[in-house]
């Protein structure tokens, strides 16, 4: 029958729904940290994990409604390398 388990529904009885998250800016010619981000998604996907990935919002507003779309899909962890001008930002943080 090819079942497949739900992923969402595995989340909400409590156990993890092998699903990763990953939030940088890929625009930013500067950022070194787009190889090691991939290679991190690319292992996790290998080993049975969803990966959501998106390019970082440029003002703090996207940013925020961004993440809080990536925490309500109940992911088991979120990897998040925030632009340098919204690192003191209060609302991205909470």
């Amino acid at each position: 029958m090819n079942f497949q388990p739900n992923r969402l529904a595995r989340g909400l009885r409590g156990a993890c729904t092998q699903s990763v998250g990953a939030v940088w800016s890929v625009l930013e010619p500067q950022t070194t940290d787009a190889p090691l981000v991939n290679a991190i998604l690319t292992q996790l996907q290998s080993d049975g994990y969803a990966t959501y990935q998106s390019n970082h919002p440029i003002n703090v507003e996207q940013t925020c409604k961004l993440l809080d779309d990536l925490l309500s899909r109940q992911l088991d962890s979120l990897v998040i390398r925030l632009r340098p001008d919204h690192y003191e930002s209060k609302d991205v943080l909470d």
